[in-house]
């Protein structure tokens, strides 16, 4: 027999002892993601009966969540798991449904206590600032008396005090007028510092930058900030840096002014030739505190003494080659000429024939050489044996030369 025989349902087709309950459900915990959970009820929704998974856990797949009432009920009933304390009431409970009421209580008795003491204690200092007082205002006129007294002293340092006042105000006029003229007189160094076209800078014997001007900052590539406060060779490096030939170590070693092309390094990597100027700077008492240099950028200058040079080589071989082509042409011509000659009266096929032949090619080729030679109009090299330089007769001659010979000039 059955104890407690039920039907089944239409979805557990089978004779039952106990009512049914749910199976275990899948829940999510805080920190899962939604997208997560989402993915897992999807996959579980999905898992057929005679999948693998199923096989294992032994069920026949995952639905929505059902009702849990009748497991509540189950627990409650039994008095296990969150029901196992149903109905009993301990200290425990009572402090953890009222701790806030308690916790007032305890908070308010302190309180009145607190008072109780701070009033008894307010009563007690009160008689004794009383008592202070009195003994206060007893040397308070005392101390009015003796007051009184320094007064009139102090009237007659006032006095005197009122007299020195206005000799230091009359100082001070007298400074602040030279501290105008002092200021007029920087503003003017100033405008002939900036005004300057070279760049000008102040090196101090530490060799950190004092001041640098306008044209300064357009030549080295650096700003003011970047400048001042460093040292020289940080921040306008050049090929005399940590050298005897440093302008500041020449000064420094009792010579008043340097002047010297030095190449100046940018903060790009790249150079500039620079004529350097140095001179002492000195303070008002003839103290040696550092230099002052004028940089004049030699780029132009180089480059205009450069076309020069090119134009004078240029000149020279055009004026060789000239007359290196008429010198030539007159005995090549009689070289041609008597080879025409000697090849006209003679066979054709003579023994000097093929000689005569190549004799007059070499000539022709000479020829096209001198003509060439007479088309220079750029200077134009090219390496030679022993690393010697030697005329490209071919670039110097084309047609584009010319053009290129402006672009020189």
């Amino acid at each position: 027999s059955i104890i407690g025989y039920r039907h089944g349902t239409e979805e557990v087709p089978f004779v039952c002892s106990t009512c049914l309950y749910p199976e275990w459900p899948m829940a999510k915990v805080k920190h899962t993601s939604d997208a997560l959970a989402k993915q897992m009820a999807i996959a579980l929704l999905k898992m057929p009966p005679d999948s693998p998974a199923a096989k294992a856990a032994r069920c026949a797949g995952w639905t929505i969540p059902l009702n849990y009432q009748s497991v509540r009920e189950c627990l409650r009933e039994l008095k296990v798991g969150p029901y196992r304390n149903l109905g009993e009431v301990t200290l425990l409970d009572v402090l953890s449904h009222y701790w806030h009421w308690i916790l007032m209580i305890f908070g308010m008795f302190v309180v009145l206590a607190g008072a109780t003491i701070m009033i008894t204690r307010l009563n007690k200092n009160f008689k004794s600032f009383n008592l202070r007082l009195q003994s206060e205002v007893r040397e308070r006129r005392q101390a009015q008396r003796v007051l009184q007294e320094k007064e009139e002293k102090l009237r007659a340092a006032n006095r005197d005090l009122k007299t020195s006042n206005q000799n230091l105000e009359a100082a001070i006029a007298r400074a602040n007028q030279m501290a105008v003229e002092a200021q007029f007189a920087e503003m003017k160094l100033n405008q002939i510092y900036n005004t300057s076209g070279n760049g000008m800078w102040v090196i101090g014997t530490d060799l950190e930058a004092l001041r640098i001007n306008e044209a300064f900052i357009g030549l080295s590539g650096r700003t003011k900030e970047e400048a001042v406060g460093r040292k020289c060779y940080k921040v306008f490096p050049g090929e005399g840096c940590h050298t005897p030939e440093c302008p500041l170590t020449r000064i420094l070693g009792g010579e008043e002014r340097v002047r010297a092309e030095i190449e100046k390094e940018l903060p790009d990597g790249s150079t500039v030739p620079c004529l350097v100027t140095a001179t002492a700077f000195r303070d008002t008492d003839g103290e040696l505190i550092g230099i002052v240099e004028d940089l004049m950028d030699m780029t132009e200058h180089k480059r205009a003494e450069e076309q020069r040079l090119q134009q004078e080589k240029l000149q020279g071989v055009i004026e060789m080659a000239g007359a290196v082509c008429h010198e030539l042409n007159q005995p090549m011509q009689a070289v041609f000429t008597h080879c025409e000659l000697v090849m006209a009266s003679s066979k054709k096929s003579g023994p000097w024939s093929e000689d005569l032949k190549r004799i007059k090619e070499q000539i022709q080729r000479m020829g096209e050489i001198t003509r060439k030679l007479m088309r220079i109009t750029k200077y134009e090299t090219k390496d030679y044996v022993f690393d010697e330089k030697i005329i490209d007769i071919d670039r110097a001659s084309r047609p584009d030369a010319k053009k290129d010979l402006y672009s020189v000039i």
